[in-house]
């Protein structure tokens, strides 16, 4: 599996929840020994992001300590269908918005549980 040279490690505030919620949409993590405190999430069998407990971000790392979930910015997804997977999930996440034209291809936004903003995309092809 490739490693992005910047990848998203996200504070959770229930590791096991947060998981469940990913993997109904179509996310899977990867075996990890029993409380682990770190997951790594894989979309389509290549690396997403990690998720991580926050309180124990504050301790691996202090100025992280009671920083809330969530961040100024979004993730994004990109999928192989964009409408077959929207119509799958749309009832399943918070949409914030869209589907909407995002410069030539739909984009659709939603919150997960902790916050994060994810926006899928269709997959470009090279």
């Amino acid at each position: 599996m490739h490693t992005p040279a910047i990848s998203a490690c996200l504070g959770v505030g229930d590791l096991d929840e947060t998981i469940a919620y990913y993997e109904k949409l179509g996310f899977q993590a990867l075996p990890a020994p029993p409380n682990a405190y770190i997951r790594v999430l894989t979309y389509g069998g290549e690396f997403a992001f990690m998720l991580q407990q926050t309180k124990l971000l504050g301790i691996w790392l202090p100025p992280l300590k009671d920083t809330p979930t969530g961040c100024c910015g979004m993730h994004y997804l990109a999928v192989d269908d964009f409408d077959t997977w929207v119509a799958e999930h749309r009832d399943h996440i918070d949409v914030i918005k869209g589907p909407v034209d995002a410069g030539g291809h739909q984009a659709l936004y939603f919150r997960d549980p902790n916050g994060y903003l994810i926006g899928v995309t269709q997959k470009a092809q090279h």
